[in-house]
């Protein structure tokens, strides 16, 4: 349909800078995964079933325990403070700038066109102190209320099947979309 292909390039467009900054945050959390730094969150993922066929298709990376490098990536490649508060991958404590997921193990969130409009991440090490899952905040890209989990890849599926599975969290919509059930999406 046209419109909606006009909507979806002025949508796109009118927010190019944040998806280059979100997409090279994913490339990041992808690379990390990958590192000596994810060697026991990899373990971790692994002794949970979710195996690199899964983390392929999902896009699961890792945060890395420094307390600023994404922060630091980003503006060397001039992206603005201001900009990477407003998407929420960052945060200000006492005028000092912190990456958001530090620590965690990363997923990315998708709107309804498969494009990353923020993460969810979870601790991985047995952390007792802080919240067990943190999501990126409401922005311009990325509408809480307006998202379903996994419903980019899920729709196409849901439509030739007729009907839709709705779960509560991600990781159910990982493991039933791991096992052949693709029309999965979760809240």
């Amino acid at each position: 349909n046209l419109s909606e292909d006009i909507y979806k390039q002025n949508s796109v467009s009118k927010f190019r800078e944040e998806q280059e900054i979100i997409d090279i945050t994913q490339k990041f959390f992808l690379n990390n995964l990958r590192t000596n730094a994810g060697i026991s969150a990899l373990q971790y993922l692994k002794e949970r079933g979710i195996h690199d066929e899964i983390i392929k298709e999902f896009g699961i990376g890792l945060s890395l325990d420094s307390n600023d490098t994404l922060y630091q990536l980003l503006v060397k490649k001039n992206y603005d403070s201001k900009k990477l508060l407003e998407i929420g991958l960052v945060h200000s404590v006492n005028g000092k700038i912190y990456d958001m997921f530090s620590r965690r193990i990363t997923f990315p969130l998708w709107d309804k066109d498969g494009h990353i409009v923020g993460f969810s991440a979870r601790v991985y090490r047995g952390e007792k102190d802080v919240s067990k899952y943190m999501n990126s905040k409401e922005s311009k890209l990325f509408k809480k209320g307006e998202t379903l989990y996994n419903y980019h890849n899920a729709k196409d599926e849901a439509k030739k099947k007729k009907k839709i599975i709705v779960v509560e969290g991600f990781m159910d919509a990982i493991r039933i979309a791991y096992i052949g059930i693709k029309y999965v999406v979760a809240l």
